[in-house]
C-alpha cells in the first residue's frame, strides 16, 4: 500500500498494485482497502461483542510495534485506544469507552508477567487470567488506563 501512496501518488487504494498489472485499472477497489479493516478489528482490537456494540471487545495485538493510536468508530460513538510499549517492557493502554456501552479488555499475558503487576486507573469488574489473555471485564464507560 506504500506504493500506491509514494510511487503512484494515490490518496486512495488502487484497483492493482500498479499500472504495469492492470493499465486500466480504478483507483477505488474493494480488496485494497483491507488494511482500513484489518487494522481496527486486529491491530488495534475493537470489535463487538454485541449487537449494535452494546458490549465491545478490546483485545489490541501490537506486535513489535511500540506505540500505536486509533479511533474506531461505532454506531455508540468513537472508541479511542492508545497503546504504548517502553524499552523496559512497561506498557500502558489508554481507552475511551463511548456512553451507553461497556468494554472487555483482553490484554496478552507476558511470559514473565505477573497479574498483580496491573494498574487500572478505574476499577473494572474483574481481572482475572484467562488462558493466555489477562481479562478485564466489564470496564464502564469513559477514559481507563491500564498499565501493565
Amino acid at each position: 500500500w506504500g506504493h500506491m501512496v509514494y510511487d503512484l501518488a494515490t490518496t486512495i487504494t488502487t484497483e492493482a498494485w500498479d499500472a504495469k498489472y492492470k493499465p486500466n485499472m480504478d483507483w477505488n477497489h474493494a480488496w485494497g482497502a483491507a488494511p482500513a479493516n484489518l487494522i481496527p478489528r486486529r491491530l488495534v482490537g475493537v470489535r463487538p461483542l454485541e449487537p449494535g456494540f452494546a458490549k465491545i471487545l478490546i483485545q489490541p495485538q501490537p506486535g513489535y510495534l511500540r506505540e500505536f493510536r486509533a479511533t474506531v468508530p461505532t454506531i455508540r460513538g468513537p472508541v479511542n485506544v492508545d497503546y504504548h510499549r517502553e524499552v523496559s517492557g512497561k506498557r500502558q493502554l489508554q481507552i475511551d469507552i463511548p456512553a451507553n456501552t461497556t468494554a472487555k479488555v483482553m490484554l496478552p499475558v507476558q511470559k514473565d508477567a505477573e497479574m498483580s503487576l496491573i494498574k487500572t486507573s478505574r476499577t473494572p469488574g474483574s481481572i482475572q487470567q484467562v488462558g493466555e489473555y489477562i481479562v478485564l471485564d466489564p470496564l464502564r464507560p469513559g477514559m481507563h488506563r491500564i498499565e501493565y
